[in-house]
């Protein structure tokens, strides 16, 4: 389906100078200019460069108290954070953000360049640093899709992109920021981790963990042996992670299992039952115990002899020794090969021993 082209909006209301005119007027005036701007800023690049370059427009937007302003700012700042207009806001309003981001994403736009103090600070009626708050709320917003999540996920990252020098902080981000990076990497920006070395070897463990998963149907290896080279010359040449991102380490590309005894050229595709057999032989082989075995897999081989075995032969030595569990003794007698009901007496030996009928009841 087109996207609808709202490009004709910005001339419609006179340009950015005239939104940004009726964001100083009347309650109404300034809501729907507000919406005109945020309609702009997602689908007119000239008009979102016209309001980048008006220091009027992000001055306004930045003394309104709203979530529609606020959100219009971190659109403003995503669209160029190299050259971002916007300013730090005051105290008062700094220390509110810092109060009630968790809540409200779109406070993230005023906390930006952050100090080590107000990272490592607890808010007022909050029971935990601000920066592990950014962290949580990063773990649970870099999951969804949708637009506002991605930009704030991005926000939370820029705020925490000079993190605090305490080895107690970088090893905790060196634990939860790797995979925030991943994310982020596979949303198509160039982040690189910004933490010190003397947490190299758990930033690469943390992403060598990462390396396996995949995330949104893309694999993470590549990105994450990029976001680990820098930290690979940190570590000592005796410790086996030092060689985790090597060549020898690069998993399948396309993940197929490859049956043993053949090259990697010849991928086959295996089916349920010729999976569990590679995987779990032992799962394998007790599945096709059952009276009709799951997923395709055949029925074990005392069965099928069991079939196949003309009734007259069959003796209770045949079975000698065969120590039956419930399940089996059940199955067997019910399929004829252990009770010979209907056959008349004698028709053929019952090949369970008589402790099999103690324990098996009738």
């Amino acid at each position: 389906m087109n996207r609808e082209d709202y490009s004709w909006l910005s001339e419609w209301a006179g340009g950015i100078v005239g939104l940004v005119e009726k964001l100083g007027s009347t309650d109404d005036e300034m809501h729907i200019a507000l919406e005109c701007l945020d309609l702009v800023a997602d689908t007119d690049p000239q008009g979102l460069a016209e309001l980048l370059a008006s220091d009027q427009a992000c001055n306004i937007l930045q003394t309104m108290d709203t979530v529609a302003a606020r959100s219009m700012l971190g659109k403003v700042y995503m669209a160029d954070r190299t050259q971002s207009p916007l300013t730090l806001p005051d105290e008062k309003t700094r220390l509110h953000a810092w109060a009630h981001f968790h809540s409200d994403p779109s406070l993230l736009v005023h906390l930006l360049v952050p100090t080590t103090a107000e990272l490592l600070a607890v808010s007022p009626g909050q029971s935990t640093s601000n920066i592990d708050r950014l962290l949580n709320l990063a773990s649970q917003i870099s999951t969804k899709r949708d637009t506002n999540s991605s930009r704030h996920s991005e926000m939370i990252l820029d705020i925490l992109s000079d993190p605090p020098k305490d080895p107690l902080t970088q090893l905790a981000l060196a634990r939860r920021l790797p995979e925030l990076y991943v994310r982020s990497r596979l949303q198509g920006t160039t982040r690189r981790l910004n933490l010190d070395a003397c947490c190299a070897r758990r930033i690469v463990k943390t992403l060598f963990a990462l390396s396996t998963e995949i995330i949104d149907g893309r694999e993470c290896w590549s990105i994450a042996r990029n976001l680990a080279g820098p930290y690979l010359e940190y570590l000592d040449t005796n410790d086996p992670l030092a060689q985790a991102f090597s060549p020898e380490t690069v998993p399948s590309v396309d993940r197929k299992l490859f049956i043993p005894g053949t090259s990697t050229s010849q991928a086959t595709t295996l089916t349920s039952s010729e999976l569990i057999s590679l995987l779990a032989p032992e799962l394998y082989t007790t599945l096709q115990t059952s009276r009709v075995p799951p997923l395709g897999i055949p029925a074990g081989s005392i069965l099928t002899s069991y079939n196949t075995q003309p009734q007259a032969s069959a003796s209770a030595s045949a079975f000698g020794g065969k120590v039956y569990s419930l399940h089996e003794f059940r199955r067997e007698r019910d399929a004829g090969g252990l009770g010979g009901s209907g056959l008349g007496v004698g028709a053929w030996v019952r090949p369970a021993s008589r402790h099999v009928d103690d324990f098996g009841g009738s």
